[in-house]
């Protein structure tokens, strides 16, 4: 409980105040899977591709800080500069901000080598979020693959996003190439949160899987929790989906018009 207040307090004061799109589930979620890393003495370093002003990146930062940890952060900087971004850092998270490194280039720019070179040794978390054209989401997953940990996570923005469709191909792309090399994927998925699709190696899945149902089924506090237990209750299916060989647990809130999510109370499947 000391854990998600903590957790609660930092997106209020931190995340929340910086520019960008990240919902509330999604970054819940993404604090509860980090903290469990944490909790397995994971500190192996993070990193996102596509930092925009460092909404989603604050969580990775407030990871790292309570592992030792680093992360790296990858974007060109052409629609938020690189010097409002470290000043919006040393603004909410001065006492974080040694864990970051940024490169202002492109991540077309990086080779797998590369990229290992920069983490120090292979990721236990990466956020894909650089760009909405095809051909750059796919590199990015094919570039991220190699460095992640096995008991890593990367989580792909945008998936299912009606205003990103490229994503979505470039996803479904990398899914097929991955499985035609071998009897099981690389990677699979094991959660997709309202925006986020979540993918790990079959091991962690399994285990991530089953940490993020749990989590939901047993939360009746929040409006996301008690809207994915009312999904439940209607059916299985509703909450769960077959995904490229693998089980994904399904939390898909839409937003209006504001960004904001629904009164439940009005929900109606």
């Amino acid at each position: 409980m000391l854990e998600e207040d903590s957790d609660t307090r930092f997106l209020q004061s931190v995340t929340n105040q910086i520019e960008g799109w990240l919902f509330e589930p999604a970054a819940h979620i993404t604090q509860r899977l980090l903290r469990k890393q944490e909790l397995n003495g994971d500190n192996k370093p993070l990193l996102e591709i596509g930092v925009y002003a460092g909404k989603y990146l604050s969580l990775l930062m407030a990871s790292a800080a309570r592992a030792n940890a680093k992360v790296v952060g990858i974007d060109t900087f052409e629609y938020k500069p690189i010097e409002a971004v470290k000043e919006t850092i040393a603004k909410l998270m001065p006492q974080l901000a040694s864990t970051l490194t940024l490169y202002p280039e492109s991540s077309r720019s990086f080779s797998t080598d590369g990229l290992i070179a920069v983490l120090g040794r292979k990721a236990r978390f990466i956020s894909i979020d650089g760009s909405d054209e095809y051909i750059n989401v796919l590199h990015d997953l094919v570039l991220c693959n190699e460095p992640l940990d096995d008991g890593g996570i990367i989580a792909v923005d945008g998936f299912l996003n009606p205003r990103a469709m490229a994503r979505n191909r470039a996803v479904n792309a990398f899914m097929e190439q991955i499985s035609s090399r071998t009897r099981r994927p690389d990677l699979e998925g094991f959660a997709y949160v309202t925006n986020k699709l979540f993918l790990a190696r079959h091991e962690a899945a399994t285990a991530y899987h089953e940490f993020v149902d749990n989590l939901l089924t047993q939360d009746k506090e929040s409006y996301y929790g008690r809207f994915f237990n009312e999904q439940m209750a209607i059916g299985r299916a509703h909450v769960e989906q077959p995904f490229f060989g693998a089980s994904v647990i399904v939390l898909a809130l839409r937003a209006n018009s504001s960004g904001a999510m629904p009164d439940l109370a009005r929900v109606r499947t």
